[in-house]
C-alpha cells in the first residue's frame, strides 16, 4: 500500500463540469486503487483490534488479581448478606438464598459456608407424615422418612454454620394427632439447642405439638427480642377428643417462661395475654390476634395500652364486645405512632375505644370492620382522629360510606397515603348498604382542586390504594392529572404511587392517559393460584 496521493481530478471535484468518457475510465481506476488501499487498512485495523482485545482481556484478568472483592472477601460477604430476604426468614430451598449461593461456583460456595450471618435466619416447615392431619381434619401430603431425616440434618448443619450470631427462627407445624408431638420433637430439639442465641422466634401451629417450648425459662433466651406465637388450641375439639385425651397437653401460658425475658421488645400473640406474666413496660411493639375461642374486647386492649407506656406500634383484633355502663377514663398514649384495629363486632366496643384513647403522636392508622351505626354515628371516630396532630397514613375498610370517609379525610390535612379495602383480611365483606361505599368519584373530586387557589382535602396525598374501586377509570385519570397540575403551581403534591383494583376489565386506552410511572398500578381482580406444599408453608411476612 502506498501513501495516499492527491486526486488527479481535483479540478473536476471543484466544478460542475461533466467528465469526458476517457476521464470516466480514469476515475473508476482511481476508485479501485482506493478500494484496494481501504481493504488493506481494514485488515490491518482488524489485526490491531484483535491485539487490543487480547491486551484488554489480559488487563481485566490482572485487574481482577488486585480487585477489592478478591483482596477483601468481606465485601462480597456483605453483598451476600444484603441479598437475603428482608420480609421473612430464609427458606430451606436450593432455589433461594443462602443455599442458592452455594451452587454458583467453588469460591462462592466456600465464602457462603464460612459466612455465619447468612445462616442466622431459617424458616422450618415441618413435613407431614402419613398419620398427620391439618386443622380442618384433612390428611396432609406425607413426606418420606428419608426426606424428613435429610431435612433435619440440613437444619442441624444450617444452625451450626451460624456460629455465634443471634438467630431468627420461624417454625410451622399445623398437624395434630397422637404422634404429632413425637414426630416434631427432633426438629424442636435441634432448635432449642441454640435458644441462648435466639433473637426472634416465631411459632405457628397447634398448641399440643408446640408444647416443647413452654419448658424454656427466661434465663435460656438472653438475647430474645421478638416473639410471635400463633398457636391454636383447638386440636382436641376438632379431633373429637375430650380433655385428658391423647393430645390434651397444651402450653401452660402462666409458666411460658421465655415470655418473661426482659429483652423482649416486640410481641405477637394469638391468645389473650392477661394470664401471661409479661414485662409490659419493656414492649415497644405488640400485636394481639384472637384464635380458638380466646377473645379480647376494647377494654382489654385499652388496659394493654395502659400497661405499655413505651409502645410505638400496636395491633389488636377486637372480637368480643359487651356493653358496659362504667366507661374507662380517657388516657394518653404519648409514644404510639402506628395503630391497627380489627373489629369483628364494632358496637359498643369501638365507641369505648375511640372515646377513651388519645394518641397525639399517631402517624399511621388502620381500621377494619368498624361500621358507624345510626345509633352512635361517626362522631366517636372523628373525635379520635381529630385529636391526632398529624395522621400521615390511613388504611380503612369499605364499611364506611363515601360521605363518612370524606368526613374523616377532612380531619387529616397531613395525610400522604390513603388505602381502602373491600373486605377485612379475614374475608368478612362489609354489610350491604344503600349508600355509596368507600372512595367514589365524589371523593376523588374532593381530593383534587377544580381550579387554582381552591381549598381541597389532603393536599399532601401522594399514595392512593383502592380495592374494589367504585369510580370509573376516567374519573381516576382526571384526579391524577388534576394533582399533577396543582403540584406544578406548588399548591399540593402529585400522585406518586397508585394501586387500584377493579372488579371488572378496564379500557387500556384510558390507562395510557396516566403518567408513565403510574400505569402499572391499575389492575383487574384475579383469582389467586393455589400454592402446593412447599418449604415456604406458614412463612410469616413482615408485620410492622
Amino acid at each position: 500500500m502506498t501513501d495516499p496521493q492527491p486526486s488527479p481530478f481535483t479540478s473536476l471535484l471543484k466544478s460542475n463540469a461533466i467528465p469526458l468518457d476517457d476521464e470516466v475510465s480514469s476515475v473508476k481506476q482511481y476508485i479501485q486503487e482506493c478500494q484496494k488501499d481501504t481493504a488493506v487498512l481494514d485488515e490491518a485495523l482488524e489485526t490491531l483490534q484483535l491485539k487490543r482485545d487480547a491486551l484488554k482481556a489480559k488487563m481485566d484478568q490482572h485487574w481482577g488479581l488486585i480487585h477489592p472483592l478478591r483482596r477483601n472477601p468481606d465485601i462480597l460477604r456483605e453483598i451476600f448478606v444484603h441479598c437475603l430476604p428482608a420480609e421473612h426468614d430464609s427458606v430451606v430451598s436450593p432455589r433461594e438464598l443462602p443455599l442458592l449461593l452455594t451452587g454458583v461456583c467453588h469460591y462462592w460456595r466456600d465464602l457462603a459456608l464460612t459466612t455465619p450471618r447468612l445462616w442466622a435466619s431459617i424458616h422450618i416447615a415441618i413435613p407431614a407424615t402419613p398419620r398427620a392431619v391439618d386443622l380442618s381434619g384433612a390428611s396432609l401430603e406425607p413426606v418420606s422418612d428419608f426426606r424428613r431425616d435429610a431435612l433435619l440434618e440440613v437444619i442441624t448443619v444450617w444452625l451450626s454454620r451460624s456460629g455465634s450470631c443471634p438467630l431468627s427462627i420461624s417454625i410451622y407445624d399445623p398437624r395434630f394427632g397422637g404422634g404429632a408431638i413425637k414426630e416434631s420433637l427432633p426438629f424442636f430439639n435441634a432448635v432449642v439447642l441454640h435458644s441462648s442465641r435466639w433473637r426472634k422466634l416465631t411459632l405457628n401451629g397447634e398448641g399440643a405439638a408446640l408444647a416443647k417450648f413452654d419448658e424454656l425459662e427466661a434465663s435460656q433466651v438472653p438475647l430474645l427480642e421478638e416473639v410471635d406465637l400463633n398457636i391454636y388450641s383447638i386440636g382436641a375439639q376438632l379431633m373429637g377428643l375430650q380433655p385428658g385425651g391423647t393430645i390434651s397437653h397444651h402450653p401452660s401460658w402462666t409458666r411460658f417462661g421465655l415470655l418473661t425475658a426482659p429483652t423482649i421488645r416486640k410481641l405477637k400473640l394469638s391468645i389473650k395475654p392477661n394470664e401471661i406474666p409479661l414485662l409490659w413496660t419493656n414492649l415497644f411493639h405488640i400485636s394481639i390476634g384472637i384464635i380458638s375461642g380466646a377473645q379480647i374486647d376494647s377494654q382489654d386492649s385499652l388496659q394493654i395500652l395502659r400497661l405499655c407506656p413505651n409502645l410505638t406500634t400496636a395491633r389488636f383484633q377486637i372480637q368480643h364486645n359487651t356493653l358496659v355502663h362504667d366507661h374507662p377514663l380517657p388516657f394518653i398514649s404519648n409514644r404510639l405512632k402506628q395503630l391497627t384495629l380489627y373489629f369483628f363486632r364494632s358496637e359498643p366496643g369501638a365507641f369505648i375505644f375511640f372515646n377513651t384513647l388519645r394518641t397525639p403522636a399517631l402517624q399511621s392508622l388502620t381500621v377494619h370492620g368498624y361500621e358507624p351505626s345510626t345509633e352512635i354515628g361517626l362522631e366517636p371516630f372523628l373525635k379520635f382522629v381529630r385529636q391526632v396532630n398529624s395522621v400521615q397514613r390511613l388504611c380503612i375498610s369499605a364499611r364506611f360510606e363515601s360521605k363518612q370517609l370524606e368526613a374523616v379525610l377532612c380531619e387529616c390535612p397531613d395525610l400522604t397515603s390513603l388505602k381502602t379495602i373491600g373486605q377485612s383480611p379475614f374475608g368478612m365483606a362489609h354489610q350491604q348498604t344503600s349508600q355509596p361505599i368507600g372512595v367514589m368519584k365524589s371523593t376523588l373530586r374532593a381530593l383534587s382542586p377544580r381550579e387554582p387557589g381552591q381549598d381541597y382535602m389532603c393536599p399532601k396525598l401522594t399514595t392512593l390504594e383502592v380495592d374494589q374501586a367504585n369510580f370509573s377509570l376516567e374519573a381516576l385519570v382526571e384526579f391524577v392529572l388534576a394533582k399533577e397540575r396543582i403540584s406544578m403551581s406548588g399548591d399540593g403534591s402529585k400522585i406518586k404511587y397508585l394501586n387500584i383494583v377493579y372488579n371488572s376489565q378496564f379500557e387500556d386506552l384510558v390507562v395510557q392517559k396516566l403518567p408513565e410511572a403510574l400505569k402499572s398500578g391499575i389492575h383487574s381482580r384475579k383469582i389467586p393460584d393455589r400454592n402446593p406444599y412447599v418449604c415456604r408453608q406458614g412463612l410469616q411476612m413482615s408485620r410492622y
